[in-house]
């Protein structure tokens, strides 16, 4: 199992299908748990401490926990180490954890309560993950569904997870029924995913946690439910 993890295939399909599972996991319980530990404390926290602070501790707190959970996961991958790679892989990582926590906050702000807070949650989690590339690739999604593809911030991450360790080989690999390919060409013909796209990639994440940040900050400043 590790000989195959540490080829250039197995890293491949490993980091397609079974690597978005691993932080998706991660990810969604970040996002799924601030919702409601964010409906008990963002009455008074966002009040008295402010959603700057608020914000600021929920990102150093994310960022510890990224770094460690990148350093196992990435050596357990057995990925190349170089550190501009290890670099987009944990900054990837880390936005991530930031992105969801901040839908678990926004949601929770722009809800009553936290029982409908869990619903919407629940809801968009699963609309995402089914368009983020992994159950279905790009290339083989509905061209009148594909739009929702690119409105899905985790297919952004996927993306670049894949595209930045595995997305710049040249090397042939073999596959069953089809023959001798590069690489970089079977990654870009059948899941859709450039090297050279990977700027976009980095400065789309900044975007989406931008966007869920400030619609949580809307959300405490005029949707004040006294009732949570």
């Amino acid at each position: 199992m590790f000989r195959v993890m540490a080829s250039d295939v197995g890293n491949v399909f490993y980091s397609v299908f079974r690597m978005p599972w691993l932080w998706s996991e991660e990810a969604i319980s970040n996002g799924f748990c601030v919702s409601i530990l964010e409906a008990i404390v963002d009455t008074w926290v966002s009040q008295y401490l402010g959603v700057w602070l608020t914000v600021a501790i929920e990102t150093i707190y994310i960022s510890v926990q990224a770094l460690i959970y990148c350093l196992l996961l990435y050596s357990m991958i057995g990925f190349e180490w170089k550190l501009g790679k290890f670099l987009l892989f944990y900054y990837l990582f880390l936005m991530c954890f930031i992105y969801f926590t901040f839908f678990g906050m926004m949601v929770v702000a722009m809800t009553p309560n936290h029982h409908i807070a869990s619903v919407f949650v629940l809801f968009f989690i699963s609309l995402w993950n089914l368009f983020a590339g992994f159950l279905i690739p790009r290339p083989l999604i509905p061209i009148w569904w594909r739009w929702y593809y690119w409105a899905s911030h985790v297919a952004w991450t996927i993306y670049g997870l894949v595209a930045s360790q595995v997305g710049d080989k040249d090397v042939e690999i073999e596959i069953p029924g089809f023959g001798n390919a590069a690489l970089r060409m079977v990654l870009k013909q059948r899941f859709g995913y450039n090297y050279d796209f990977i700027p976009a990639v980095v400065a789309a994440h900044v975007v989406w946690v931008l966007i869920f940040f400030f619609v949580f900050a809307c959300g405490i400043k005029f949707f004040n439910f006294q009732r949570r």
